[in-house]
C-alpha cells in the first residue's frame, strides 16, 4: 500500500511549492509508507530510493530541484512478500509515461498472460505494480490514452483479485488519475477514507493525492472513475472506469 501525490502546473515549479505548508504532512506518510519513495523529473525520468523519505538524507534536495510542470511523487509501503529495492519504487517509466500505483493484484504475476512478451520483458522489478504499468502502455498504444486505460482497467477488474488499483500516469499530454478500489480491502489501520483520492485546483496548478494529511477544501474523485487532465490548460473532466 502506498500514498500517491502528482500535479500539473502552468509554469515550472516543485512539489514543496506547489502544494504548500502541508507538504511535510504528507512527506510524514512515509513513516508509514517506508518501504521507498520516488519521483519524476521535467525529462520524465525517475529518481527513487528504496528508504523512507523521511530517513532520504537526499529527498528534500531532490524535491527541490526536481523544477517542472507535471510531476508523480510516490511513498512505497511494500506488499508483503515483495523485495525491498530500487528495482520496485515507484514511479515507473517507459517510453513516454510514467506511472504510480497503490494497492495489491494478487497475485503479482497474475496479469502476465494479458502482457504480450515484448511489454512483459521490459519489467526490471517483480511487482504488480509494474505489470499493471506495461499493460496500461500496451493497450494505450492499441487503443489510444483514454480507451487503452479502460480496456487495462477491465481486464483486472474481471481476471485479478485486487484491493486498490489505484494510480498517476503523467503523458506528454495529459495526467490520468484512476480511482478503483475495494474499500472492503483496505489495511486494518486504515479508515474508510484510506483508498480516496482528492483533487485540489487554483489559477496555477491541480494537484491529486492520496488521503491521509490535511485536504480540507480538496475535491473526491469518486471511486472507479478516472480524472483526465490537460497538461496544455489544465482543464480536466471525469470519466466512469
Amino acid at each position: 500500500m502506498c500514498r500517491l501525490l502528482g500535479y500539473v502546473s502552468d509554469s515550472d515549479t516543485d512539489f514543496s511549492s506547489v502544494v504548500g505548508k502541508d507538504f511535510q504532512d504528507f512527506v510524514n506518510l512515509s513513516s508509514i509508507h517506508c518501504d521507498g519513495w520516488g519521483i519524476t523529473d521535467k525529462n520524465g525520468e525517475v529518481f527513487k530510493e528504496p528508504v523512507a523519505a523521511t530517513n532520504s538524507p537526499d529527498f528534500m534536495d531532490v524535491i527541490k530541484k526536481t523544477k517542472t510542470d507535471g510531476s508523480l511523487l510516490h511513498l512505497r509501503w511494500a506488499t508483503s512478500g515483495l523485495p525491498i529495492n530500487k528495482e520496485n519504487a515507484h514511479p515507473f517509466h517507459f517510453g513516454k509515461y510514467s506511472f504510480t500505483h497503490n494497492g495489491s493484484i494478487n497475485p503479482p504475476t497474475a496479469l502476465d498472460e494479458f502482457i504480450a512478451p515484448r511489454y512483459l520483458k521490459e519489467a526490471v522489478g517483480n511487482t504488480d505494480s509494474e505489470r499493471y504499468f506495461l499493460l496500461v502502455v500496451q493497450k494505450i498504444e492499441e487503443l489510444g490514452l483514454v480507451p487503452g486505460i479502460k480496456a487495462a482497467v477491465k481486464i483486472i477488474k474481471e481476471h485479478t483479485s485486487y484491493s486498490s488499483i489505484n494510480a498517476m500516469l503523467l503523458s506528454p499530454t495529459k495526467m490520468i488519475v484512476i480511482s478503483e478500489h475495494d474499500n472492503a480491502k483496505r489495511p486494518d489501520f486504515g479508515g474508510e477514507d484510506y483508498y480516496d483520492l482528492h483533487y485540489r485546483e487554483d489559477e496555477h496548478a491541480i494537484v491529486v493525492a492520496s488521503s491521509g494529511w490535511p485536504q480540507d477544501g480538496w475535491h473526491n474523485i469518486p471511486n472507479h472513475s478516472m480524472l483526465v487532465i490537460d497538461r496544455h490548460d489544465r482543464s480536466f473532466e471525469t470519466a466512469k472506469l
